[in-house]
Parts: C-alpha cells; structure tokens; sequence
C-alpha cells in the first residue's frame, strides 16, 4: 500500500472512530454571547473525540448528512469547513459559526455557489470576506497582497506571474535549462521574448527550416486573445511585448484534430512546497483538421473563445463526445483504439508539472515571505495547457493562474464540480477567530476558541532556536547523515508543518499529492536555495512510510501538550 493510500486509510479509521455534534451551548463560561437578542439560546459548537456526534437540535435527519465540519487527526488543531459538491448535503452550521463565514462573489460562479453550499454567504464587500477565488492581482500590484488579513484566504501567491506570464515562464524556463540541461528541460518550445530579443529571433529563423511556424502571443492574455501563427519575420509586430514560440508541428491527431490537455494543478503550500493534481481535465479540440498548409485559427488553436465561433461545433456536456473531451475519455480512446497505456504519459506529465512550478518557487517563496502576514493566505489552483506530440511527448504550452471554472456552455460539470469541492477542502479554511474587518462586537467571542484559525499555527515569526535549526540543515543539506536528523527535537514550528502536511493530504479528496512523495528528494537539485521545511517533510516520509501510524502517534503525543502551539 502506497503511503498516501495510508495515511487516508488512517484518516479514516480517526474519524471512524470518533464522532462529531452540534448542540446547544447553555455554558456561560464557554460562550460569553449564549443567547441571542430575543433570549433563546444561539447554537454552538462543542467538539469532542470522545463523546460527541454531528446531529442537529432542530432538524431532524432522515438520512445520513455530511459532517460540517472535518476535524483535524491530531488534538488541540481547529476541525476545517467541511465542502460538498451538487447532490450532498451536509450538517447545517450553528449561526454564531454562519455569521463568520462569507464568501467573495465576484469570481467563479461555480467555487462561489460551493461555497454557499458548504455553508458560507456571499459578499460583495471586499473587507469581509475570509474566502475567494477571483482574478489574481498584477505584477505591478504585488505589494497589495499586505493587505490581505491573516483570516483571509486568497487564491494565489504573490509572484505567481513567474510561471502566468508567458514571458516570464519562457525566462525562467531558459535559465534552468542553461543550468540543468535539455535532458531535463526539454519540454518547453523554444521561447523568444519581443522585442528585447529580436536578434536572436532573427538568427533562429534563418536557421529554422522551411515551413517551420511560430506563434505569437501576448505575455499575459487568455482566452486565445491576440494569438496568431506566423511564418516570417516581417509578421512580428516591433511595437509591443509578445512572445514568438517554436511551433509544434508534429502534433498528435484524432481523426486529423489537433489538441490539447488542460491539466488542473494545486500548489496548497509554496514552504514546504505541496502540490497536487486532478487526474482528470478537459481536452480540447480545434474545430478544422490539421494541416501547415493554413494558418487558420480554428486549425491550430483550441481556445473555447475562438472554436465556438464555428458552426461545426459541438460540446457533449459528458464530456465523451464533440470538441470537448474528458481526459479520462482521452485515455480510454487511445487505449481501445491505439493500444497506448496513458499512464506513462501521465508521469512525464506529473514530472514536467512538478519542474514548472520549481522554476518559479524562488519569486513565489519570496512574495509569501514579504507580503502575506500569514501562511495561511495563500494558495493556487493552476491550469497547465499540455500538447502531446506525435511521440507521445507532452510539451507545456503555458501556464493559467487564473482557469476558468465558469458557468458558460463550455462549463465541464463531470470535471469541475468534484474538482471545485476537493479543491477547497484540500485548501483547508477555517473558522475566523472574529469579524474579518477587524470587529468583534458581534462575533469575535461566542465561538470556542478551540474551533476558530489560531494565528499562531501560521505565523511566518520564528524563534531564534528556530531559525537556528533550519540555518544549521539549509547549510549541510548535502551531507545525509546530518539531515537524517532532523526529526530528533522538533521545534514548534516543524509539528505545526507536519501536521498540516498531514492533515491536508487526508482531505485530498480525488487529487493526488505529486510532491511531495518518497521520490521527490530528486528534484531538490532545481531549487535554487535548499528548503528547510522541504527537507524535514521528506526526512518524515523516508522514516514512516511503512508505519504511518507512529510517525501520527509521535506528532499526536506533541500536539496533546499543545507543544506545536508554543513559541
């Protein structure tokens, strides 16, 4: 058994074992607000392995409903908002927890109403929200992610245009191929950023062979806007920031169509780095057949905005037919009709996502340092545009910060409905411990503190014996047999991150955790700097991935003397 597949069998057995309950809370001394304006007593939650189970005291529940909230595996860690996808339901919130929990509308209708579902109201009010997913911020307006309270859970890191802009990805993605070699970066089109490098992109195409196409694009557009193929130098515009990439002119065909996968990507934390992948995500089609021969878009692109403007086009809301395509769909069509097993494809897919989102964890590792108050604010579903060559060989063409999970016709309810669900538990929210806009005249204290986001689980302040300790095995992380002791001692702030590492992967849902895994000690050599959170998660797996058990009965016994809490 692999060790994911472990630690959600252990999940499992936790929650099996221990039940959760609303009631009502008549303890003046647990509550200082128990009764509400009119003298009844407000609903609030107590929570309990021992005794307690998720039941309503007004409702009454002719089938089993889905838990509010999901609790932590380890003592004395606030449980998380439990989200549930179109056909659940779940245990209604008590109204002291409801009344904290609102949800920025403007942005994906579809994260939005998950979040409704799940228990959250809507706001269009940018200062009380403790939730979103939306358009990012831009480069220029990085410094505003300060102004993000430690409550508040955005969707994106700051920086994250490192790897959203095209020209950025192509820079970083450049450099790393100069230091590491095209053996281990040669999944990217040869990039030119114009017109800073026009020289350079004039030799190339001289040297290019006939009939080679290249397109250009805007740096940091979607949608298909502002893209062409081109063939000659004259073609290039001189008085704007493009990108010119190598055209890939061997694609792979179905039924003469070309295509390309969307690849559905979560970075839930950038220190240590984790990452996950859906395993399943759309492919699209380009409404006319392929040829060199025509620089027609319709032929060469596959952007929603562009094909659906050809009356051939159709969409099968499964998924399984038209010029959309499940991925899983993808899969079985090549192995019925090709004999082609996808799933080595799938790993050279994992590890060019892995490789990506490294090129740009030096900017990403420094915006979170410097602009969020807390690590908890950050996280980031990215979308990976994947062309498969006629070898079979995937090749990143970019990278969405920002994917649209839409309710437009092109809205993929198989893919986006469970994936919008198990990417907001894997994000892990949490009860605010008071109003968002600062405020608790109405609701900073009628909830347990034991249920609400303890500030001090993701202060980004160490101690000096802290920072000690990650200086000392930063310094010697080449020497193995001083990093293998990194486990001895865990300070505060190592229990705090191993718990969460934990915690999240249980809540993972249908995702799957690519890094970090037993293996990915590989990729340690395309960090620019040495992690050292990353070197103690992985030291964990290599030491308790064939007892998962008691690497959790270790973290529980620190966690049951609230060490992880201390400075």
């Amino acid at each position: 058994m692999t060790l994911t597949n472990n630690w959600t069998t252990w999940a499992v057995l936790l929650l099996g074992a221990s039940t959760y309950s609303t009631v009502r809370c008549t303890d003046n001394e647990h509550c200082s607000k128990p009764t509400s304006a009119n003298g009844d007593l407000e609903d609030c939650l107590h929570t309990s392995k021992e005794d307690i189970t998720w039941t309503s005291s007004t409702d009454k529940v002719s089938e089993p409903l889905l838990p509010a909230l999901t609790p932590s595996l380890f003592s004395n860690v606030p449980p998380y908002i439990n989200f549930i996808m179109p056909g659940q339901q779940k245990e209604p919130l008590p109204e002291n927890i409801r009344r904290r929990l609102f949800w920025y509308e403007p942005g994906s209708p579809i994260i939005s109403a998950t979040a409704n579902r799940s228990g959250y109201a809507l706001t269009k009010d940018g200062g009380l929200w403790s939730g979103c997913y939306t358009g990012c911020y831009q480069p220029h307006q990085t410094h505003m992610y300060a102004s993000i309270e430690p409550s508040q859970k955005y969707n994106h890191f700051p920086n994250n245009w490192a790897i959203g802009c095209k020209d950025r990805l192509a820079h970083r993605m450049r450099k790393m191929k100069l230091k590491h070699g095209k053996k281990n970066f040669n999944f990217h089109p040869s990039t030119y950023i114009i017109p800073d490098e026009m020289d350079a992109l004039r030799v190339e195409l001289d040297l290019a062979t006939k009939g080679q196409l290249w397109i250009l694009k805007p740096p940091c557009f979607h949608g298909g806007r502002g893209i062409e193929v081109i063939q000659r130098y004259e073609q290039i515009p001189r008085d704007q920031r493009n990108v010119i990439q190598r055209y890939i002119t061997n694609p792979y065909l179905i039924d003469g169509y070309k295509f390309d996968l969307r690849i559905y990507v979560h970075i839930a934390s950038i220190d240590p780095l984790r990452v996950y992948i859906y395993p399943d995500g759309i492919v699209k089609f380009a409404t006319k057949k392929f040829t060199t021969g025509d620089l027609d878009g319709m032929i060469h692109l596959t952007n929603n905005e562009i094909n659906t403007k050809n009356p051939e086009y159709t969409l099968d809301h499964s998924l399984k037919t038209g010029h959309k395509w499940s991925i899983s769909t993808l899969w079985e069509y090549l192995k019925k009709t090709e004999g082609i097993d996808h799933e080595p494809i799938w790993e050279k897919i994992k590890d060019i996502v892995i490789k990506t989102i490294i090129t740009g964890e030096p900017e990403m590792y420094d915006g979170v340092k410097s602009y969020l108050k807390s690590k908890y604010s950050g996280h980031e579903l990215l979308g990976f545009d994947i062309l498969l060559d006629e070898k079979m060989d995937p090749w990143i063409l970019e990278v969405n910060i920002a994917p649209g999970i839409l309710a437009h016709p092109g809205h993929f309810h198989p893919v986006n409905d469970p994936m919008a669900r198990d990417l907001l538990n894997i994000a892990g929210f949490r009860i605010p411990s008071g109003a968002v806009n600062g405020s608790d005249e109405e609701s900073g204290s009628d909830v347990p503190d034991h249920l609400v986001l303890d500030k001090r689980w993701w202060s980004q302040t160490l101690s000096t014996v802290q920072q000690a300790k990650q200086r000392y095995y930063c310094d010697n992380h080449k020497d193995e047999n001083i990093v293998s002791t990194i486990l001895e001692n865990l300070t505060p702030d190592d229990i705090r991150v191993l718990v969460d590492t934990i915690d999240e992967n249980s809540r993972r849902g249908g995702f799957d955790r690519i890094f970090p895994r037993l293996d990915t000690d590989k990729y340690f050599q395309f960090f620019e700097k040495p992690r050292y959170h990353n070197l103690l998660v992985h030291e964990w797996l290599k030491k308790f991935h064939e007892n998962e058990e008691e690497g959790i009965a270790l973290l529980e016994s620190h966690c049951k003397e609230s060490k992880h809490l201390s400075d």
